[in-house]
């Protein structure tokens, strides 16, 4: 019976010095979540090679399985891939979006 009782308050005392760390990462993915979203809503990301400014909804291919369309450059509606970077149309840099 005590054993239990120890092996669940070791289990809290664990839960409770690892949950700063849990909050710090859960912070970063909202900040990148946030990113995402002001881009997305923006319709377009700049690049921070050239500053160009690169429409999100353009002609692009899947990388997968090479279906083209007009639509977001973030996923294929074909496959579902989704993409976290895409290529700067200026100056063919890579431009990670989230």
């Amino acid at each position: 019976m005590t054993r239990a009782i120890l092996r669940v308050l070791g289990l809290g005392l664990l839960y409770l010095l690892a949950s700063p760390v849990f909050l710090v990462l859960g912070i970063r993915r909202l900040q990148k979540l946030q990113q995402l979203h002001r881009a997305l809503a923006a319709g377009a990301v700049t690049c921070p090679s050239c500053g160009y400014r690169n429409a999100l909804a353009a002609l692009a291919r899947c990388r997968r399985c090479g279906f083209a369309e007009y639509a977001t450059r973030l996923r294929c509606s074909a496959c579902g891939q989704t993409t976290k970077t895409i290529d700067c149309a200026s100056c063919q840099a890579s431009i990670r979006v989230w």
